[in-house]
């Protein structure tokens, strides 16, 4: 059985986190969406956990829609 954890570093702090997690024994790491770029933090993860698996949550990018919230 494989473990995985949460990613939810700060860019800074992530090399240390990555390197963290894979001494507590993960077997990989997931980052979720949330109020920084989720794609830069496993791309570091990568590097400095090499054996890890990585995995992303789902990232959707949305167009801004003039006028959005006048409706109605």
């Amino acid at each position: 059985m494989k473990i995985d954890g949460p990613f939810y570093a700060q860019l800074p702090q992530a090399a240390e986190e990555a390197e963290r997690l894979a001494a507590a024994g993960y077997d990989g790491v997931y980052t979720l969406e949330g109020s920084w770029e989720s794609f830069l933090h496993p791309a570091i993860a990568t590097e400095l956990a090499p054996g890890m698996d990585i995995a992303t949550g789902m990232t959707i990018e949305f167009p801004q829609l003039a006028g959005r919230g006048s409706e109605g």
